[in-house]
């Protein structure tokens, strides 16, 4: 897909900017409002950002410093009138110190198209001249297409580094998969254990349903789910819980039956800088029965529902 970026005025006093990204929109979205990212990708090339102040809600206050290529300092100040995750962010900023007089309203829109996101930044001045003050003086236009660019780079890194699943091989009859989820521990935890939430996101490839989710979640206790595929037979798994520890730990055997063997399941969370990473080693008897498994595509499947579960955990 060839990737464009476009500004220009909607109206006379207002510069409009989109981007249409190749990510999710509830990814872009947490790119746009975690302090974390904002300083990655702020501003126009060759600009840096520190944050002095944010409080991402209604009312709240955004307080930051751009520290351009030339050592001049410009200090902003935001306030969000209207936040809709993960559909719009409404906001008035104003400059401070001696660069006060810059004053203008934003919008910023994200929408879905089939998995991508169309961002749109729409800067609103009271005057065509103070628009066109911004434009001549501070490259307005120039500084938006960048900002987007910038945006988009980030969203792709962290979408390449933070949730591609990870598999290694930690012993000869042992495989283990790695994934981020941009959630607190808690969160996930919930999404992974409540039955309501893992029918949403543990259907498998496209076309499955998890139809049957039964668990007594305790050491000792029994779990049974039961998907449904086009076509095919119903596809049953069962197992029984090892070790629980909320919000930390699973451990538990698991059973395809014939000619499947049984292995045991140890699932850590880990809870890093507001995430979640997430450790899944899977024990076989053997080796053989390992590579097996490893040969049925299973981290495809896994993927696809992971990448569900990132879309479940942005609405909860």
């Amino acid at each position: 897909m060839t990737k464009t970026a476009t500004a220009q005025s909607a109206a006379e006093r207002e510069v409009v900017t989109s981007r249409l990204i190749n990510a999710p929109r509830e990814m872009v979205w947490q790119v746009w409002t975690d302090p974390k990212h904002i300083t990655q990708w702020w501003g126009p090339n060759g600009f840096r950002t520190t944050i002095r102040d944010f409080d991402f809600r209604n009312g709240g206050t955004w307080r930051f410093t751009m520290h351009g290529p030339d050592g001049t300092d410009f200090l902003n100040r935001v306030v969000f009138e209207d936040i809709e995750k993960p559909n719009y962010i409404y906001y008035k900023h104003t400059g401070e110190g001696e660069h006060s007089h810059i004053l203008f309203e934003a919008v910023v829109t994200f929408e879905d198209r089939s998995g991508k996101t169309n961002v749109t930044l729409r800067s609103i001045f009271a005057t065509a001249q103070e628009r066109d003050f911004v434009v001549e003086n501070y490259g307005a236009i120039e500084g938006a297409v960048q900002t987007l660019e910038r945006l988009e780079a980030t969203v792709m890194n962290r979408q390449s580094a933070d949730t591609r699943l990870s598999l290694t091989l930690p012993s000869e009859n042992q495989v283990c998969f790695t994934r981020m989820f941009e959630a607190p521990r808690e969160l996930v935890w919930k999404a992974w254990t409540e039955a309501k939430h893992l029918q949403c996101w543990m259907t498998g490839p496209e076309g499955w349903t998890m139809e049957v989710v039964e668990q007594d979640l305790r050491p000792g206790g029994q779990w049974r789910y039961v998907w449904r595929r086009p076509e095919r037979e119903d596809m049953w798994l069962h197992g029984l819980f090892k070790e629980v520890v909320s919000p930390e730990r699973i451990v538990s055997t698991e059973n395809w039956g014939e000619p499947w063997p049984e292995s045991v399941n140890d699932v850590v969370f880990t809870q890093e800088d507001g995430q979640t990473r997430m450790t899944m080693t899977i024990t076989y008897p053997s080796r053989a029965a390992r590579d097996s498994a490893i040969q049925t595509g299973m981290d495809d499947g896994m993927g696809v529902s992971f990448d569900r579960l990132d879309k479940l955990l942005a609405s909860l």
